[in-house]
């Protein structure tokens, strides 16, 4: 008899990692590949508490000569609050990894926008290493990994709402006030994330790094359990020879919440 129970005990146990297992995400490009502006963004899925995760790769790292950096990352959209973060890093210059570069049908579309993140390097090598850690925290939060779209916030519109961005600057070069805010025809409006610029930050000029800042939304995801989405933005600074961007998330609800005013988010 406990011969037979530690059998079942196996095939569960195979059962459940099986369970655990997802397939591969595949990348979305954030922002104009052509003008050396964009990230990369592998969603993942939402969980009904809204919770958003999602794998970001490092573009930065890459331009500046690096391998290839990705972060893990859930992020609270109620809060805006990160729930778990975890760095991956590969150098495609060491000899132990084996793949073919720039061997998948998405390559050859990056390629002709000038996007250059080697999707066959994370197919091949990044996620076989470390999907199955990502599997079991995901399951650990309840996200259900689904295929998310990223959507332009202009298709807010048809649901009578629109995001507006509102900045101040100081000599027309340095960022001293960014807030992004809801606009509702029939709810009114409020404030989803408020940055501002302290005493310290203004007394910098716009080529000292990192404090020359610019802001600019690049679109959203959407939840499937509930009207809540994810705000996807660059935080754009000046960097070695180049613009560098930094994308971050901010939570809106759709339908509640107007006519309030968040605190001013760092």
């Amino acid at each position: 008899m406990q011969y037979y129970f530690i059998i079942f005990l196996f095939c569960l146990n195979i059962f459940c990692v099986k369970a655990q297992s997802i397939d591969c995400p595949k990348p979305i490009i954030v922002g104009k590949a052509s003008d050396s502006n964009y990230q990369i963004i592998y969603p993942l899925g939402w969980s009904e508490k809204g919770n958003f995760s999602y794998i970001h790769q490092d573009i930065n790292v890459l331009a500046g000569g690096g391998g290839f950096q990705y972060y893990f990352i859930i992020q609270n959209m109620k809060t805006d609050t990160t729930v778990f973060e975890k760095r991956f890093y590969g150098d495609p210059n060491e000899g132990k990894y084996k793949w073919e570069p720039f061997s998948t049908n998405i390559d050859s579309i990056a390629y002709k926008e000038m996007a250059y993140f080697d999707y066959a390097f994370f197919k091949t090598i990044t996620w076989p290493l470390n999907g199955g850690e990502i599997s079991d925290i995901l399951a650990l939060h309840k996200i259900k990994t689904t295929h998310t779209f990223f959507n332009n916030t202009l298709d807010l519109k048809k649901k009578n709402i629109t995001i507006d961005e509102r900045s101040s600057f100081d000599n027309h070069t340095l960022t001293t006030d960014y807030k992004i805010i809801l606009n509702s025809k029939t709810k009114g409006k409020k404030t989803i994330y408020h940055w501002h610029c302290d005493a310290k930050c203004k007394a910098l000029s716009k080529n000292d790094y990192p404090d020359y800042r610019k802001f600019v939304i690049k679109g959203y995801f959407k939840s499937p359990f509930e009207n809540r989405i994810a705000i996807i933005a660059f935080r754009e600074v000046n960097g070695y020879e180049e613009i560098e961007e930094f994308p971050f998330m901010v939570g809106a609800d759709l339908e509640n919440g107007y006519n309030k005013t968040l605190p001013n988010k760092k």
